[in-house]
């Protein structure tokens, strides 16, 4: 339905630079190496779901950005001056255009000698990948080039977009007030895609965006958005409160639908088994887990496992329940079939993820959603 509702938007017919090939969709996440180390399962889940829709449904080429395009475009950056955001916006979609072809070409220079076989046996490679692939699920040196050399970053944006027909969004939760930190960016990339003449979708997302200075700016970007695709209905009503028409939003199923399932053999444990999917940030959230956990081993002598839904937030989290009470880690969980398995072998699932019920429903497990930081 998005895919079908979207393409009959008539294409810019802008000349492209010819780097890339003509009618294609431009998908504003980086390509498959990184969506399948995405520390998050679930974002694994999203991106992979869209990239089957968009192949088996819009048989066209689809161009990846890279890792996060505009990083220095931050909160911290638009409040330091005294001038409204979105005329901060037209200042760096200026000097977004006037990224000159000598300096990106001096950037690229300097990128290739930085990130070469000459200096591949830095230590310091080692580390900064060990990190990066940690936080983003990327190599170091792609996590950092953006940061390292923006003019590159941006030259390369401004051809990918160039070459494309339609901008695509996959945002998932990164329309959100805890992510105001990311969100000049992100919206940025979107204005400038709206800049160029080029049709623009987001997709698959929340919108949870309330404080009245995030709206500011967020606001007159979304409302000349072509398509909003949202999962769920209080996002709708978000939408058209700032003043999005209500003809181009959609209500429709998150593409973490698409995604494959593992095998329908029976994987049900003998022991009633309980399976807890959650945050834990804070001390109180740790030791109310603990409280409910020894509660629901006791009443139903339940067997309970606490599964990993990102390998980056929740090992912590693990680490600290276990040290409050006894409660068991999945067999692995280093990737997303395996987090569905381990969901699908559970009598039951607790858990305040989005993804979580996702995942339940794909595997026929009954599941108790619980109320988190958003309304997703």
């Amino acid at each position: 339905v998005v895919l079908a509702i979207f393409t009959d938007i008539s294409p810019s017919t802008s000349k492209t630079d010819n780097i890339l090939k003509d009618k294609a969709i431009f998908v504003l996440v980086p390509p498959k190496p990184y969506t399948l180390e995405m520390p998050n399962f679930g974002d694994r889940a999203l991106h992979e779901g869209m990239r089957k829709l968009l192949k088996s449904s819009y048989d066209q080429e689809l161009i990846y950005d890279e890792w996060n395009s505009f990083p220095r475009m931050t909160l911290s950056r638009l409040n330091a001056r005294d001038m409204g955001a979105i005329e901060q916006f037209k200042q760096w979609h200026s000097q977004f255009q006037q990224t000159t072809k000598t300096s990106a070409q001096l950037q690229q220079r300097l990128s290739e000698i930085l990130f070469g076989p000459a200096l591949s046996w830095l230590p310091v490679w080692d580390l900064l990948d060990r990190l990066a692939r940690e936080r983003t699920g990327l190599m170091g040196r792609e996590a950092v080039a953006p940061r390292l050399f923006p003019g590159l970053s941006a030259r390369k944006f401004g051809n990918r977009l160039a070459a494309s027909d339609a901008v695509i969004m996959n945002a998932g939760g990164l329309i959100a007030d805890h992510l105001s930190h990311y969100l000049p960016g992100r919206i940025f990339a979107l204005l400038a895609a709206q800049m160029s003449g080029k049709p623009v979708a987001l997709v698959n997302y929340s919108f949870a965006v309330t404080r009245p200075d995030l709206l500011a700016w967020v606001s007159p970007v979304l409302r000349a958005i072509d398509l909003h695709a949202v999962r769920e209905s209080h996002s709708r009503k978000s939408l058209l409160s700032i003043g999005v028409k209500p003809e181009k939003i959609v209500v429709v199923p998150d593409a973490a639908f698409a995604v494959d399932t593992p095998g329908s053999q029976d994987l049900k444990n003998s022991q009633f088994t309980i399976a807890l999917q959650v945050r834990g940030d804070r001390q109180q959230d740790i030791e109310a887990w603990a409280k409910l956990i020894n509660e629901l081993r006791m009443r139903f002598d339940a067997r309970v496992v606490f599964l990993v839904g990102c390998c980056k937030h929740d090992p912590p989290v693990l680490a600290r329940l276990q040290k409050a009470t006894t409660v068991e880690s999945a067999a692995g969980h280093g990737s997303l079939s395996q987090l569905q398995q381990a969901i699908g072998s559970a009598d039951i699932l607790i858990s305040d993820r989005y993804h979580g019920a996702v995942f339940a429903t794909q595997m026929g497990t009954p599941f108790i959603p619980l109320s988190g930081t958003t309304h997703k």
